[in-house]
């Protein structure tokens, strides 16, 4: 998910006026002509027949015109609902989804996982060292190294896969259908991701490593049927093990 350009604001009440001013104004413009049309035929002119045609004319302009304004105003309301939903679910800096987003998404894949007997795992990642990068090259590079790492995440998930911003510098991965030994060997294609970048920001070449805890929940031989909260603590403490066991690990 890339982040998307801040949502316009909403057409003006004017142009809603403007759809109902143009019907009407069309069959004025009529009703004008025909009774111009009515005196010139009383007159004796000799084109009576020109200001009618002139009316129809213009008044199916004015409806040609209403009609391509209704059209640009629904699909500019249509793009500007689709932005406002990405925008909601959507991480501004990093690009992955939102915390509410992910958690809300875990919710919803430990549901399924219960009612179908499916297996289902998730990694909690965070950066090894952002603070002292934060520290030494200010908080620009340490964004600059979080968007990095985003999209380093993103370009090894699959597509069923998940992934957002839980905390400052934590993303959560959700792994659908995925077993503990298949969870751990994409965890460890995660880890490698970030542990290659080399960032450059402002001149100065920025690099980061991960520690990941991985947790799996096999309904089929696990009687307990965990909620988000019990899951992300048990990842958490997972990943505490890793970092506690000299970080750029998988536990």
């Amino acid at each position: 998910m890339t982040p998307l350009a801040p949502t316009r604001p909403p057409a003006p009440a004017t142009a809603f006026r403007a759809l109902l001013v143009l019907p009407g104004l069309a069959a004025a413009v009529a009703l004008v002509a025909g009774w111009l049309a009515g005196m010139g035929a009383a007159r004796g002119d000799a084109t009576p027949g020109l200001l009618p045609t002139l009316a129809a004319i213009s008044a199916a302009g004015l409806l040609v015109a209403g009609g391509a304004l209704v059209l640009s105003l629904r699909r500019r309301f249509d793009d500007d609902r689709l932005r406002t939903a990405a925008l909601a679910i959507t991480d501004e800096l990093t690009g992955v989804g939102t915390r509410r987003f992910v958690l809300d998404r875990l919710g919803e894949e430990l549901g399924r996982a219960r009612r179908y007997g499916r297996v289902v795992s998730c990694a909690l990642l965070d950066l090894d060292g952002l603070g002292r990068i934060n520290e030494m090259a200010g908080t620009d590079a340490g964004d600059a190294v979080l968007r990095a790492a985003a999209a380093a995440v993103r370009s090894q998930l699959r597509g069923a896969d998940v992934v957002g911003r839980l905390r400052d510098d934590e993303f959560l991965v959700i792994l659908p259908e995925t077993s503990e030994p298949g969870a751990r060997l994409i965890s460890d294609r995660l880890r490698l991701a970030v542990g290659g970048l080399q960032v450059l920001h402002a001149g100065i070449p920025l690099s980061a490593t991960a520690s990941l805890g991985v947790v799996t929940y096999d309904p089929t031989s696990q009687r307990e049927s965990p909620e988000v909260e019990g899951i992300l603590l048990r990842a958490d403490q997972a990943l505490f093990r890793a970092k506690s066991g000299g970080r750029n690990q998988v536990a």
